[in-house]
């Protein structure tokens, strides 16, 4: 029995391999950890008033990237954008 509204797995498999960048967080929650990139994992999790569920659900990949990004900036090779 198929429930209106909901998709199968199979096609949500299709659509993300297809699909591999969307839109996730608001310029105004990218501009806040720009700003003030948290350090450790509660510093993120504290970081807004509501902790989208996409962050909570990846925070230490985003941790990470952050952590990345803050490294090659100090180390002065960010690259340009092409």
């Amino acid at each position: 029995m198929k429930v209106p509204g909901r998709r199968s797995p199979h096609s949500q498999l299709y659509v993300g391999a297809y699909m591999p960048f969307r839109y996730v967080l608001s310029n105004r929650f990218l501009f806040k950890l720009a700003l003030q990139p948290p350090a450790d994992m509660v510093a993120l999790l504290r970081a807004f008033s509501s902790t989208p569920a996409v962050v909570k659900r990846r925070a230490k990949e985003l941790l990470d990237v952050i952590r990345g990004a803050v490294k090659k900036g100090l180390s002065g090779t960010v690259e340009e954008p092409k």
